[in-house]
């Protein structure tokens, strides 16, 4: 892709986040900063340190950057790092970071923030850092790789990174809605076009069943215009495969150390936090469905150097709260009652700030090994917080012997369903476009009941 192409990319998607920033959290909405946990550059540190028995880096420790920032992510994050850190964001929305230096403000806690496209030879990121978070933005880049190299070279050596880049394969459907709103010339920027939009999607939610779930998992996306937009109307989505992202992680010089499965979905594998699942088994997962999420991986970028031992106090803030509600809203974890889950809480913020923990056995041996697997796969639990060797292999065992392939519902032909035909005509007539676009409409909503 050449210069002024690159160029024209970065100018669209920067004027999207600036009419619509994201994800627009009100100023004064109370954010459960412990959600967080897995986010800031200790927890990286302590996937390191379980591989290595070492945590990296002394020399240089205490920069962290986060890339395409938004509105509230420098805030979320920095709760995680130590006061002796400097965070620093960067972000192509100026309203993003307005709203962003007024929530430093509220928390007190500075950070550089500025308005940079990554992929400016002219710019400059403020190297070095320790550790880089860059979660949901390199498959907006003009050039995700070379975006990903960049990054890698402002990054200290013994450094980590979290990037989580979009499971292209998993979003395919909505690839071919969004063709649908473009062939309706439906157009965020047009006054009344997003409420449309979101009355299309529950008649899409409520006519075609193979999309029924897909939707309604998305109400509070279709709710928020930000978010509605960045779903649906992207200026930039580089449909990228596994593939694509594994050489460019090589070709940056960075080593994956593990992948966070959110949603249960690689039970029949050893733990992906602990262990990277090999590329065949897990794109075969990611063809058939069986593997949904985004691909969320923790980087690394090895050094020769000697590792030293980062150790800090973990703020009473978060000593405080409660433990992170995702701790618990799985089967294994549901039943293990406020006591089990606040030690655990306490013995993860011990080991994350300073490094260790007095050793969990104790507390393992009263909980069922199924929900100590599962609290390992979330990074709640690692195994070098415990002795038994016995322990220690549950924590890195597959869950399952087998995950099912998910089946969709029949799809519908539109002609099927004169409800929605007839909105979908009304559209294209208030919109003064040819109903000879309904055939074109017709096989992209066909397509995405079939993906």
């Amino acid at each position: 892709m050449n210069e002024n192409a690159a160029q024209s990319i970065n100018l669209a998607v920067q004027s999207m986040y600036e009419a619509f920033p994201y994800p627009n959290y009100g100023l004064l909405l109370p954010l459960r900063w412990q959600e967080a946990y897995a986010s800031g550059s200790l927890f990286a540190q302590r996937l390191v340190q379980q591989e290595t028995g070492l945590t990296s880096l002394g020399q240089g420790a205490g920069r962290i950057l986060i890339a395409g920032c938004g509105d509230v992510q420098a805030a979320i994050i920095s709760r995680w790092e130590p006061r002796a850190h400097r965070v620093a964001g960067v972000d192509l929305s100026r309203p993003s970071l307005r709203k962003a230096r007024l929530r430093s403000l509220l928390l007190l806690r500075p950070m550089d923030l500025k308005v940079l496209n990554l992929e400016d030879p002219s710019a400059d990121l403020g190297q070095p850092y320790f550790h880089i978070d860059a979660y949901g933005m390199l498959h907006h880049l003009a050039n995700p790789s070379q975006g990903l190299q960049t990054l890698s070279h402002s990054l200290l050596p013994g450094g980590t990174m979290r990037i989580m880049v979009y499971n292209s394969r998993a979003r395919q459907w909505m690839f071919q809605i969004s063709r649908v709103l473009a062939l309706l010339g439906l157009s965020p920027y047009q006054p009344g076009d997003l409420r449309q939009t979101a009355q299309l999607l529950k008649t899409l939610a409520r006519t075609l069943p193979a999309l029924q779930e897909r939707i309604e998992g998305m109400q509070g996306i279709i709710q928020e215009p930000a978010r509605l937009v960045d779903a649906f109307f992207h200026e930039r989505e580089a449909r990228l495969g596994l593939d694509y992202w594994l050489k460019a992680i090589d070709a940056a010089g960075l080593s994956i150390l593990g992948l966070m499965d959110r949603y249960a979905e690689l039970d029949d594998m050893p733990n992906p936090l602990l262990e990277m699942p090999t590329q065949d088994k897990l794109q075969a997962r990611i063809d058939d469905l069986r593997f949904e999420n985004n691909l969320e991986f923790y980087l690394y970028k090895k050094s020769s150097g000697e590792a030293g031992t980062l150790s800090y106090p973990a703020p009473l803030s978060l000593r405080r709260r409660l433990p992170p509600l995702a701790w618990q809203r799985y089967a294994e974890t549901r039943k293990l009652g406020r006591l089990k889950l606040w030690q655990l809480w306490q013995a993860f913020l011990t080991r994350n700030f300073q490094g260790q923990s007095a050793f969990l056995d104790r507390w393992a041996l009263r909980v069922e090994h199924p929900s100590l697997q599962r609290l390992s796969r979330l990074g709640a639990l690692f195994p070098d917080q415990l002795q038994s060797r016995e322990l220690k292999k549950v924590l890195h065992a597959p869950m399952q012997t087998f995950m099912e392939t998910p089946t969709l519902a029949r799809a519908r032909a539109l002609t099927d369903i004169p409800e929605l035909q007839k909105q979908l005509e009304r559209i294209l007539i208030e919109k003064k476009l040819p109903l000879a676009r309904m055939n074109l409409i017709r096989e992209r909503l066909w397509r995405a009941q079939n993906l």
